[in-house]
């Protein structure tokens, strides 16, 4: 019979009390396993909103380190750290989700995409630009975009509540354009 490793005895419920491994080693094995259990069985509209501020978390950081740190720097941060946690819980799981090839190609043009966005995003941060105003106009154009792309590239269904969402969304970001260039 083979030794459960520390991850699957944490996942378990067993305890870690007898185990040689060090304590703080022990509680981050601890924190990916219970991160990646909870998040297996969390209702979709949870896990959403969970994005949600988590993204909301990084808009307000990224905007306080503008001025403070270099573009290039702030960008290696960004995506570093935001690469060696998931990939520590990857390693780690148990169980991998689907791979295809797509999915990989997918998912590399979308590290691009982040990239490019982490490296102009802190260098307007660093040019002086307001959480306020950058933010919604980031976010709510990506929004409109991503919606726009869904349903006219991908044929994605939006029903007429989500379109009108979507343009309530675009009149906000056009507000909040213009008050910034009547102020300017």
């Amino acid at each position: 019979m083979q030794k459960a490793t520390s991850l699957q005895t944490i996942q378990q419920g067993g305890s870690l009390s007898h185990s040689k491994i060090p304590p703080k080693k022990t509680l981050l094995l601890l924190s990916l396993g219970t991160l990646h259990t909870i998040a297996n069985v969390m209702p979709l509209i949870v896990l959403i909103l969970l994005c949600t501020l988590f993204y909301t978390l990084f808009a307000i950081f990224a905007g306080l380190a503008g001025g403070k740190v270099d573009n290039w720097l702030a960008a290696i941060l960004y995506n570093g750290i935001g690469t060696v946690i998931p990939f520590a819980v990857y390693i780690m799981s148990r169980t991998k989700g689907k791979t295809t090839a797509s999915g990989i190609f997918f998912a590399g043009l979308a590290g691009i995409g982040i990239f490019l966005f982490s490296v102009i995003l802190a260098r307007v941060f660093n040019r002086g630009g307001n959480l306020a105003y950058v933010i919604p106009v980031v976010y709510g154009g990506a929004i409109a975009l991503s919606s726009l792309f869904g349903w006219l590239a991908l044929k994605e269904k939006v029903s007429g509540i989500q379109a009108a969402g979507i343009v309530f969304i675009i009149a906000g970001v056009a507000c909040v354009a213009y008050a910034k260039l009547k102020t300017a």
